[in-house]
């Protein structure tokens, strides 16, 4: 498998806070499965966690490589973020202050969980008008596309990634997330998968209960895009074939918000 979210790099954000429990994050994803592992720390939160793509966060990410490596765990490691969405993304990337994952054309970006569709759609055009292409992190997670989770296939459909947590299908994040998380899977909607692990204990990096969930309700050949195949072509910042099952209900919710396209 492949997870392209997760917070592994210590003393950057909210995951790990020592390069012990990075090492021990990194095994329990190698044990699991996972063959790359996209270390994504938060970034652009004006005030929290900035961590531009300068020499700071670098120096951090390469020092937990070699830690990996001297403890013998069989796993890749990749450098990402997850970009705080901000009017300034565009300046940021044309400054090369954000980092795609593997410093590819795709940005895993992240939401104010209030956010409105509005916004949502202004953020995601003007990462198209910079020359990237969005990947939505976690957005069962949002309350307005828990009313109207539809509107992904539409997003999909114009070219946008869509990135679901592992423990949204289970409950961790309330019974919204859950419910929205299990409609986008149903209709194959997400076009891969993330941990968003933040330690050893509570989201960690096991990714094996969420491969078996996939493989008993979505099928093998869905199970291998979402957790191989798709997050494969986006690392190699190659094309992702548009996806997801046409819902005979979309839950629409925001009809209004559906008609306004993006501006790319």
């Amino acid at each position: 498998m492949i997870d392209i979210h997760s917070h592994i790099i210590p003393l950057v954000d909210d995951g790990s806070q020592d390069m012990d429990e990075s090492v021990e994050m990194v095994r329990l994803s190698a044990d699991s499965g996972v063959k790359i592992l996209v270390a994504t720390p938060h970034a652009n939160q004006r005030g929290r966690f900035e961590n531009y793509y300068q020499r700071p966060i670098k120096e951090k990410f390469i020092a937990l490589k070699q830690a990996v490596q001297e403890a013998g765990i069989d796993i890749r490691l990749l450098f990402g973020m997850e970009i705080y969405s901000s009017y300034e993304i565009p300046d940021l990337i044309a400054n090369g202050l954000l980092s795609g994952l593997n410093c590819s054309d795709y940005y895993l970006v992240e939401f104010p969980f209030e956010a409105d569709l509005g916004y949502m759609y202004y953020s995601i055009g003007q990462i198209f008008d910079a020359g990237g292409i969005p990947v939505i992190a976690h957005p069962e997670r949002y309350t307005h596309i828990q009313r109207s989770t539809g509107i992904l296939y539409d997003w999909i459909q114009e070219g946008v990634c869509v990135q679901v947590n592992k423990g949204s299908v289970f409950g961790s994040f309330g019974p919204a997330a859950k419910k929205a998380a299990e409609f986008i899977f149903a209709h194959e909607l997400a076009t891969c998968v993330g941990s968003d692990a933040h330690g050893t204990e509570v989201r960690t990096t096991d990714m094996s209960q969420l491969r078996d969930y996939l493989l008993k309700n979505c099928g093998e050949e869905y199970t291998t895009k979402a957790t191989r195949q798709n997050p494969l072509l986006l690392l190699k910042n190659q094309d992702v074939p548009a996806h997801g099952i046409q819902p005979h209900d979309l839950d629409t919710g925001n009809s209004g918000a559906r008609r306004r396209r993006f501006l790319f």
